[in-house]
């Protein structure tokens, strides 16, 4: 069976990470062992990293796309991707999504209405401001009748 991308990715992590020890057969039955690439024997993993190390990572991915090899076990080939022309509606909609907010219709109306001054949390601000400076008062007399006593 074909190695799949993410195999290979892994191959390649291991034997570039472990350059010194990557050719040699206890590397890769240590890897065997550990399971770190499920269902592949060490001869299998050494047998590939000899073969494709290389060559680079680079050439097997390119050349991967021509063979068909599936990304994962779970994942089937890479979709090809095909260009088409765009829409106007596209276009537009890439338009909308690319500007700034602040560059979009009603911006500026929003952010007036957000600095503006709301009366209704300033007097609630001069209402709070003004308890605290009256619990503090009846602290400070707290305070003085207790050294008094």
């Amino acid at each position: 069976m074909p190695y799949t991308l993410t195999e290979a990715f892994k191959v390649f992590e291991l034997g570039l990470a472990n350059i010194d020890s990557s050719y040699g057969a206890t590397f890769w039955i240590k890897i065997e062992r550990d399971e770190r690439i499920p269902n592949r024997t060490a001869e299998s993993m050494r047998g590939f990293w000899k073969a494709h190390s290389r060559n680079g990572l680079e050439l097997y991915i390119r050349s991967s796309g021509e063979a068909k090899v599936r990304y994962s076990h779970f994942m089937k080939n890479i979709p090809d991707v095909k260009i088409t022309e765009m829409t106007s509606k596209t276009q537009r909609m890439i338009d909308l999504t690319v500007q700034n907010p602040s560059e979009l219709p009603g911006a500026p109306e929003i952010k007036a209405k957000k600095n503006a001054v709301n009366p209704i949390k300033d007097k609630k601000l001069q209402v709070l401001n003004a308890i605290d400076m009256i619990q503090g008062e009846e602290n400070k007399e707290e305070d003085v009748e207790m050294i008094e006593d």
